[in-house]
């Protein structure tokens, strides 16, 4: 199965505890965040949970849940530009640390990360553009 953006269903909301997530993290009531890009089949989901404002607004925080394991980092938008190929390049800066865990995966999990950007597009549920493609650089 591939990458699908949906919104998140309540069964799914209590089965990776979001509320427990977004609470820890940001305070109660402060993320409202209930859509996602899924891979049920591999149990990966992405996930933007807040987004700045005014002059930061270029700057997100994501989860990335990878198979057990909870990514968080920072999206820095740096710009979309209109390609002679018809496709919109959107380019992101992205900054995160792995788990000591995962390091020896971490080609596989910037993979995953970057097939996630890819079907989540320019918004996820709310993207009605099927040309995007994500540039993204991984600072780790």
């Amino acid at each position: 199965m591939a990458f699908v953006n949906e919104e998140i269903p309540e069964a799914d909301v209590e089965k990776y505890g979001l509320e427990k997530i977004d609470d820890l993290f940001f305070g109660a009531g402060v993320t409202t965040s209930r859509d996602w890009t899924i891979d049920r089949a591999r149990d990966i989901y992405l996930r933007e949970v807040a987004i700045g404002r005014d002059e930061l607004s270029r700057i997100s925080t994501w989860t990335f849940y990878w198979k057990g394991a909870l990514i968080w980092f920072k999206r820095e938008a740096l710009g979309v530009e209109k390609k002679p190929d018809g496709l919109r390049h959107a380019r992101s800066r992205l900054t995160l640390a792995l788990p000591e865990h995962l390091t020896s995966r971490r080609q596989e999990i910037y993979q995953d990360l970057r097939d996630a950007f890819r079907t989540y597009g320019g918004g996820g549920i709310f993207s009605n553009s099927t040309d995007y493609v994500h540039d993204l650089e991984i600072e780790a």
